[in-house]
């Protein structure tokens, strides 16, 4: 989409180009050519001071026409940037949002069938694993600059922050729940409704990128 926003910009300036010289041209042929027939008597000799004031509208018309086209074509391009960054900036986070889900579902689903199988590890379901990667994604997002998003997004990224860090503090309780044979019920409890929470934030980025394009 950036490349295409060069694009117009490049066929803008060529157009406004093209625009002046023909402007340019024509008023000059208009002025040589009522001179020409007014010199050899084809027209009345006041048709010369007819031709110059015409002449010196038109090069009044283009002075003004074509710097406010080019003002308007770039005012356009700008808008467009912007929306292509707002549009990068939702994207960005609703694949952030969608990562930590899917982390807290993992994590959720390993701590509830570790209070079901008594600490008792299946190959396809290792808490441990899970516990990890929530740490990881809580270290990632404090990583990110919210300067460097959009301000609209910023709101998301500072709320997922927070759900993040309950993943981590889930995952570093996982060496106790392994002792005691089953996960605290209310961390359980908040995890889930966490999930529930983030599966919102996903239809609402979902929304607002829809609307953007």
């Amino acid at each position: 989409m950036e490349r295409k926003i060069h694009s117009k910009l490049i066929g803008y300036t060529i157009f406004s180009l093209w625009a002046l010289l023909f402007l340019s041209a024509a008023s000059w042929v208009l002025v040589g050519s009522v001179s020409y027939w007014v010199k050899h008597g084809w027209l009345p000799p006041d048709s010369s001071g007819w031709a110059q004031a015409i002449g010196g509208l038109l090069a009044v018309i283009v002075a003004i026409t074509v710097p406010a086209f080019q003002n308007f074509s770039q005012s356009r391009q700008l808008k467009e940037k912007e929306e292509l960054v707002r549009l990068e900036g939702i994207q960005a986070t609703r694949a952030l949002v969608e990562h930590v889900l899917r982390v807290q579902k993992r994590l959720l689903s390993a701590l509830k069938l570790l209070g079901s199988q008594k600490g008792i590890y299946s190959p396809l379901a290792d808490a441990k694993a899970e516990s990890h990667e929530a740490i990881q994604a809580a270290a990632m997002l404090r990583e990110i600059s919210v300067v460097d998003l959009n301000i609209q997004m910023v709101h998301f990224v500072v709320r997922l922050r927070e759900v993040a860090n309950f993943g981590e503090f889930a995952g570093n309780q996982h060496d106790h729940y392994q002792l005691l044979g089953y996960a605290n019920p209310d961390v359980v409890s908040q995890l889930q409704r966490n999930t529930e929470t983030l599966n919102k934030w996903v239809e609402e980025l979902d929304d607002l990128e829809a609307f953007a394009k």
